[in-house]
């Protein structure tokens, strides 16, 4: 529980007060390498679903802001609901590149379950956005089983310029 607590602390203000108000929403879908020991087990306390040495599915919906830092530097926040992890977040530090800053890169850390990640975020002109992401966990209890996240994704600007 503790986990969720400190994630909402993180990521919450970031998401609330961004000076920029630049958000979105975003969803991906993509592949979960866990390796965990047991049969596949809901966990009520760790809101999280484990399965034995698999690749699943995974599917999220998040709602983010990127807060613009000048001179093609960005921070981007997300909190949202995931498959099979149930809460999820990121939080990531980046740069964009292109003339009209259609490209950015993003490495930052999933604080649940504990991965760290790039991701390539590709807009053209129709207004959504395109990204790949790639995580790498330990495998260990603190990423909940999680060894590795590859995903696509399609991100929704609500407000701003994004």
């Amino acid at each position: 529980m503790m986990k969720k607590i400190l994630l909402l602390i993180l990521l919450v203000p970031g998401l609330l007060y961004s000076q920029n108000k630049l958000f979105y929403v975003e969803a991906n879908a993509g592949v979960s390498t866990t390796i965990n020991y047991d049969e596949e087990v809901v966990d009520i306390v760790d809101m999280s679903v484990t399965y034995e040495n698999n690749d699943r599915f995974m599917g999220s919906l998040s709602v983010g802001t990127y807060i613009p830092m000048g001179d093609y530097s960005l921070i981007d926040i997300q909190l949202g609901l995931s498959y099979p992890y149930i809460v999820t977040g990121r939080v990531g530090v980046g740069s964009y590149f292109g003339e009209r800053e259609q490209i950015a890169f993003v490495a930052g850390i999933r604080p649940y379950p504990l991965t760290g990640y790039v991701q390539l975020n590709i807009r053209p002109n129709t207004g959504l956005h395109f990204t790949i992401c790639g995580e790498v966990g330990t495998g260990s209890d603190i990423s909940l089983g999680t060894r590795s996240i590859f995903n696509f994704g399609l991100r929704y600007p609500i407000k701003g310029k994004g």
